[in-house]
């Protein structure tokens, strides 16, 4: 590098010599001398690695140029994709500081929904505390409520109420029994003497039926001919009038007159009617008659006919099985207490016949009656005789030697005659402890009964067989009956449903 610097200054020198011999217009003597220096220069220089160098690096410059140009580029685009990114992470940012304070917002709000909601549950809990102490308090006052003084609607809350006790009163019976059977031996030690008592008690009865049979075989005559008409001894129309319960009402002369033989005819009809009220159209019973809830069950539908209703519906949802097996016991019961009063009256092939049908009757009544039972309202038979201001009866005739039902029409209940005796019953529905008559009964009139009265008043009371009574005695127990109220009605009516023990 030296030699260059030393040369270019002597090429230097030359040339201000050359110019200023030229400016002269002399010829420059060394002119030569310098063209040859600068061959040599111009030789050793090219010999020279770093000239060499030098001319490539400067060859190289403008391609480094471009490559200088297009890393500006590159770093442009990276700079600008840079900054867009982080534009876009700052949008982004933004954006999720949006959404977080959003999220913020909601989970506050929720918070205090939740807030809310916790609130009216623990309201609501509180409410239900107090709606359950409500109920208990409203079950309380409609334990000790009466069903006699409620309307129409409350007698549905009163059965309830009935049922929720006689449940309770059952629960306790269960702990009871719970308490008193846990010696298991005990338990079954009683369990077999009750049932040895069960077994005694029906042997009693069916010996006892036995002797009822018996007895009936020795005093009551069979009659094997239709057509025979001789006179019954007075011992069987004695025994005939004890059966009956009529004679404080009817007339029974102890003869084969043909008035003695209608008015016994009507005492039939009118036993049978009784006998179906006590035994089929009255609460069915679902146990036998040592059962106490039975006779409880009983006894409150007598006290209050209102009631009825609701416990045969009670009987007939507990047991229904049971209600089946006690319909039938009951129809089997009221036919047999029928054909004791008819036994002896007709041959035997007519008195299987009169069975049968009677069977067949009693089973109808049932089921009709059972029927009646899910009305709403209570259905009473009544067998009271008291006049009905516009109100037509039917009367109980005796035509063509056969019996039918007259309708006596309207009828003037001041100048009409007085019935004796309701053959059968009216019905009565009790609307909220009012009755009303909703159907009418059959009754045999007073004149229709003169000719036995008559012949009965002939004969000595000293000649009568069983139980007498007097003109005045019978015309006072009709009186009685005329002018009942209809608790004394209803009462009477009861009088053939008492219970009979081992059936009702």
């Amino acid at each position: 590098m030296l030699r260059f610097d030393k040369t270019g200054l002597a090429m230097g020198h030359s040339i201000q010599e050359s110019s200023q011999m030229e400016s002269k217009n002399e010829p420059s003597p060394n002119v030569t001398v310098v063209l040859e220096t600068l061959l040599d220069s111009a030789r050793a220089l090219s010999n020279e690695p770093a000239l060499s160098h030098a001319l490539v690096s400067i060859n190289q410059i403008p391609a480094l140029e471009a490559k200088i140009r297009r890393q500006e580029a590159q770093e442009e685009v990276a700079k600008s994709v840079r900054q867009q990114a982080l534009d876009d992470y700052a949008t982004q940012r933004d954006n999720w500081k949006a959404e977080k304070q959003q999220f913020q917002t909601r989970v506050e709000t929720l918070e205090k929904f939740l807030l809310r909601e916790k609130s009216k549950v623990e309201s609501l809990e509180a409410n239900g505390g107090q709606q359950s102490r409500r109920i208990s308090s409203l079950e309380e006052s409609l334990a000790k409520s009466n069903l006699n003084e409620q309307s129409s609607q409350k007698k549905t809350q009163g059965l309830i109420k009935a049922i929720e006790s006689e449940r309770q009163k059952c629960r306790t019976l269960g702990e009871d029994l719970r308490q008193t059977t846990t010696n298991a031996a005990q338990a079954h030690s009683e369990k077999d003497e009750i049932q040895k008592a069960y077994e005694k008690a029906q042997k009693q009865a069916n010996w006892y039926e036995l002797q009822l049979e018996t007895a009936a075989s020795l005093t009551v005559p069979v009659v094997d001919d239709a057509t025979y008409t001789s006179p019954q001894t007075k011992t069987f129309w004695a025994t005939y009038e004890q059966k009956s319960g009529l004679s404080d009402v009817l007339p029974l002369p102890q003869s084969n007159s043909e008035a003695a033989i209608q008015v016994r005819c009507v005492a039939i009809s009118a036993y049978l009617a009784r006998i179906f009220v006590r035994d089929l159209l009255q609460p069915t019973y679902f146990l036998p008659s040592e059962s106490n809830i039975r006779g409880l069950l009983t006894r409150q539908a007598y006290d209050n006919p209102a009631k009825a209703t609701a416990f045969r519906a009670s009987l007939q949802a507990l047991l229904p099985e049971a209600q089946e097996k006690a319909i039938d016991e009951r129809t089997k019961v009221a036919c047999n207490t029928i054909a004791t009063l008819t036994n002896g009256l007709l041959p035997g092939n007519e008195d299987m016949q009169y069975r049968s049908q009677l069977q067949s009757l009693a089973e109808e009544a049932s089921q009709v009656w059972r029927a009646i039972c899910c009305f709403t309202d209570t259905i009473e038979p009544r067998f009271d005789t008291r006049r009905h201001e516009n109100w037509s009866d039917g009367e109980y005739v005796f035509e063509e030697k056969q019996f039918h039902i007259r309708d006596q029409g309207w009828i003037n209940t001041d100048t009409a005659d007085e019935p004796i005796v309701a053959v059968f019953p009216r019905l009565y529905a009790i609307y909220e402890g009012v009755s009303v008559l909703e159907n009418s009964g059959v009754f045999l009139m007073r004149t229709q009964a003169k000719a036995s009265q008559d012949e009965l008043e002939k004969v000595p009371l000293t000649a009568r067989v069983g139980r007498a009574h007097s003109k005045q005695q019978r015309a006072k127990a009709q009186r009685r009956s005329a002018s009942m109220s209809r608790d004394q009605a209803s009462a009477a009516s009861r009088s053939f449903l008492v219970p009979r023990s081992g059936y009702d």
